[in-house]
């Protein structure tokens, strides 16, 4: 009899133990495993992709070059697609977003809140990535033609001057964002067209409004 005891002393005590220490770990590490379920929840929550913008544009609206009032145009908001720039000679064609986010000049050309819209007295600002499209802005020249077609007009630019820029050269860019009695777009890309990732300078070209509407901001 004292023999049976001593196997079940040796045996089942020892395994009540082992039974009450993996129960405790468990509880504790279910602590851990919800906080850290929770915590990730939030982050993927917080880190959650932005409700994609509107298609604004759908067709290409007929060059016309009266005035057109403010009002009766719907303007786009962040990264609605309202229109693309097209250089035919160059076979550029990109779609155009409002907003210059990392996301937006993942999918096309981004259009800048710094500057005004197309037909607007001011400087239109739009950028890209150098490749693969947007890079073929680089092959504009002088006086060539293209194109800022939007959900309310197709508007043509002169090319005035190309330039190579440094990435922090804000005094050239406000100095273009300050006319206010020219209807001009800045374009830029970062530059040279072969390089990845950052890059220390920017290509730009501008251009001149030479036809399309013209919009009239008092009505």
């Amino acid at each position: 009899m004292s023999g049976l005891k001593g196997k079940v002393r040796y045996i089942y005590i020892p395994l009540i133990f082992m039974i009450i220490g993996y129960g405790t770990v468990w509880i504790i590490g279910k602590q851990q495993i919800d906080f850290a379920v929770s915590a990730t929840s939030l982050l993927l929550l917080n880190d959650a992709p932005k409700t994609a913008g509107k298609m604004l544009y759908k067709s290409e609206v007929a060059k016309i070059d009266d005035e057109i009032p403010s009002s009766s145009i719907t303007y786009p908001k962040e990264e609605d697609q309202f229109g693309e720039v097209v250089a035919e000679k160059q076979s550029l064609s990109i779609p155009l977003f409002y907003g210059d986010s990392v996301d937006i000049l993942e999918k096309g050309a981004g259009m800048s809140s710094s500057g005004c819209f197309p037909g607007q007295f001011g400087t239109v600002l739009i950028g890209g990535h150098n490749r693969p499209e947007f890079g073929k802005i680089m092959k504009l020249a002088n006086d060539e033609i293209f194109f800022i077609k939007t959900n309310y007009g197709t508007f043509l630019y002169k090319v005035l001057e190309f330039d190579i820029i440094k990435h922090d050269d804000n005094a050239r860019i406000a100095n273009e964002l300050n006319k206010k009695n020219v209807r001009r777009v800045l374009l830029y890309t970062c530059y040279p067209l072969e390089a990845v990732g950052w890059a220390n300078d920017r290509y730009i070209v501008i251009g001149e409004q030479i036809g399309g509407p013209k919009i009239d901001v008092t009505k």
